[in-house]
């Protein structure tokens, strides 16, 4: 009898993978295909237990597969659609990003940790974001602009004083 429980098993893990695979290049996703052969193998499991509870353990195997294939798929395939909407928001992002910053010079950007991913890939969120860092970089320009005129009125300040003072010496020792 243990014989006949290894064959079943083997017969039931080829099938599903067999299955998997052939559903995979159909349009399955990766995490859907995998959660399949795990659901299989768990809800096999269990259901051998509960079955040789029972005194019908291939019967336990086999329902037990049945259930568990589908619960694992129904998983996976909740799991291939999230990964594949992030993946597109994360690119639609990016791709708004590149767009504003085209023409403007490369600088890091600021990393907001406390934001939820959620809300970074909220358009009107993102866009308010960028305007916003675009206002900050334009107020740095005109700060370091307003700097260097303050500077270079200080230093022309500085070397005026200098050569009046040199003048005024040099017109006292011609005396």
């Amino acid at each position: 009898m243990n014989k006949i429980k290894l064959k079943l098993i083997a017969f039931l893990l080829a099938a599903s993978m067999l299955t998997s695979t052939s559903f995979a290049a159909d349009g399955w996703g990766q995490k859907q295909s995998q959660d399949t052969i795990k659901g299989l193998l768990l809800g096999g499991s269990l259901g051998a237990v509960v079955g040789h509870q029972s005194g019908k353990q291939k019967e336990g195997i086999i329902i037990g597969s049945v259930i568990g294939s589908f619960l694992g798929n129904r998983t996976g395939k909740g799991r291939d659609t999230r990964h594949a909407e992030e993946d597109m928001q994360r690119a639609r992002y990016e791709q708004s990003r590149s767009r504003l910053y085209q023409t403007s010079t490369a600088r890091p950007t600021p990393s907001y940790s406390s934001y939820s991913s959620s809300t970074q890939t909220d358009p009107l969120v993102l866009q308010a974001k960028q305007r916003a860092e675009q206002v900050e970089k334009e107020l740095a320009q005109e700060k370091e602009r307003i700097r260097a005129e303050q500077e270079r009125s200080r230093l022309l300040a500085e070397l005026e004083a200098r050569e009046r003072n040199a003048r005024e010496q040099l017109q006292s020792l011609r005396r």
